[in-house]
């Protein structure tokens, strides 16, 4: 967990700061995966026996703290709340020993009581794109060891307000995520340690999905914590609509770019947003494409049956060949085309940009699986192995293609991919598609929602908590 040197990741910039100041890390797991469906119960299995034997064994060595990093959105087969039951599994065996408790979490996370109860410390990034990972990884840290050498226990303060986010309306750079943590920043003080505002992940159905502040404060600031979440809260219902989200039809999107012609032009697919969890394989902006006869087209597919069948194809050669829709009712029909086979990978590059969410979580080296570039017409088609999210530009360039020569680049994504496309795109359009990932929240089928909830819910009608 430990050994690997100059990776990026939070893990080893954490490592690294426990080193220059002579802190001591007794390393227990280290679990990723990407986003995508629920996790097995399997999975939830392997945390939970790894924490009821190595925790027991690190408390006999004496530990004077705890840190672990989370999402803070993971569901699996029969809990809708791992890292809650994660953090109570440790609460169980500290058994009321004053050692103090950090998580760092996304700030896509669903906090409930059961995470904040059982954390001193928690802390959110504070940036989506989360160009902040390992800073704010680094600050809970910080926070933890002055914590701990205080020789007082701090507590996390919760408030779920009654908002439900779509991704797209999460972005930190816009209302009402930019306003938020403003009041954040303002209200941090010798009092209130930190103050996070995590969006939340509106693509999973549990109670505690939704948005939420979390208050690490010294028990002796109640009114200092209530004047804080008085004006967050004002702040969040007033600024609610501005997170909801308006798309173009994919048709109007590219007529639209064409008249401008202002290039590169991205179009943005949150519906089959794979950071989002959805599988990557939709085909309706392929088929537009093709459709209207674009050239200088770009588009990344999740495919890899197909990439098992054109193993065998030489470069140069043309093919026949079905790619996605693998769930029609959610990726749209398989396209069937005559494409030419341009290079073959084995799908790994170096990350450009080390601000990338790529690095924090994974490091600068990204395996997408075997990879094969076709083109079909005036559109290059990236097939991966593995659902790869659009967080950084090296993933066209290590096939041979620079992003800033196309006209038109189709990015599954909500908000991540910002920080690589802003950068080269002269317009983006988000269009709205069918997916699992759709900002249409109404259109989906909860069943564990909390109610009353916006937009479900008219928001002058619904009680605004204070503090869980």
């Amino acid at each position: 967990m430990l050994a690997s040197a100059g990776s990026g990741s939070l893990v080893h910039a954490i490592r690294d700061r426990a080193e220059a100041l002579g802190v001591e890390l007794l390393p227990s797991f280290d679990l990723g995966a990407s986003p995508g469906p629920m996790v097995s119960d399997a999975v939830v299995d392997v945390v939970l026996q790894h924490i009821d034997t190595d925790l027991p064994m690190a408390l006999e060595a004496g530990i004077d703290g705890i840190f672990v990093i989370l999402h803070g959105a993971m569901v699996s087969e029969s809990h809708d709340d791992v890292e809650g039951m994660l953090l109570e599994r440790i609460a169980h065996h500290l058994a009321g020993r004053a050692i103090p408790v950090a998580a760092i979490l996304d700030l896509h996370a669903n906090v409930s009581c059961e995470m904040t109860d059982n954390a001193n410390v928690m802390l959110a990034f504070r940036c989506n794109p989360h160009t902040d990972a390992v800073e704010s990884g680094l600050r809970t840290f910080d926070l933890l060891l002055d914590v701990i050498q205080s020789g007082k226990l701090c507590r996390t303060h919760l408030v779920q307000l009654p908002i439900l986010l779509p991704p797209v309306g999460t972005a930190t750079a816009s209302q009402p995520m930019s306003g938020l943590l403003e009041i954040a920043r303002k209200h941090e003080s010798d009092e209130i340690l930190a103050i996070s505002v995590c969006a939340g992940f509106s693509h999973a159905d549990t109670s505690n999905t939704g948005l939420s502040f979390q208050l690490v404060a010294w028990d002796v600031c109640d009114a200092a914590v209530a004047r804080a979440i008085q004006d967050l809260t004002h702040s969040a219902v007033k600024h609610a609509k501005d997170g909801l989200s308006e798309e173009w039809e994919i048709e109007a999107a590219i007529t639209d770019a064409l008249d401008h012609a202002e290039y590169p032009t991205v179009l943005v697919e949150p519906a089959d947003n794979i950071g989002g969890g959805a599988p990557g394989d939709g085909t309706w902006l392929l088929q537009a494409m093709l459709d209207r006869g674009l050239d200088r087209c770009g588009v990344i597919l999740a495919d890899a049956d197909a990439v098992t069948a054109l193993q065998n194809v030489a470069v140069g050669q043309t093919v026949e060949i079905t790619l996605g829709g693998k769930r029609p009712s959610i990726s749209g029909p398989a396209v069937t085309v005559s494409a030419t086979v341009l290079k073959h990978t084995d799908g790994e590059f170096e990350v450009e940009d080390r601000h990338s969410h790529f690095v924090s979580a994974r490091g600068t080296r990204i395996k997408m699986g075997k990879s094969v570039l076709l083109k079909t017409g005036g559109v290059c088609i990236l097939l991966n192995t593995l659902a790869t999210a659009p967080n950084d530009l090296g993933q066209w360039r290590c096939m041979g293609i620079d992003p800033e020569s196309l006209h038109f680049i189709g990015v599954k994504a909500a908000v991540a991919h910002r920080q690589a496309y802003d950068r080269i795109s002269r317009r983006s359009y988000t269009v709205s598609t069918p997916g699992p990932c759709t900002s249409d929240l109404l259109s989906l089928p909860y069943k564990k929602l909390r109610r009353p909830i916006f937009p479900f819910d008219n928001l002058s009608g619904i009680p605004i908590p204070t503090l869980l």
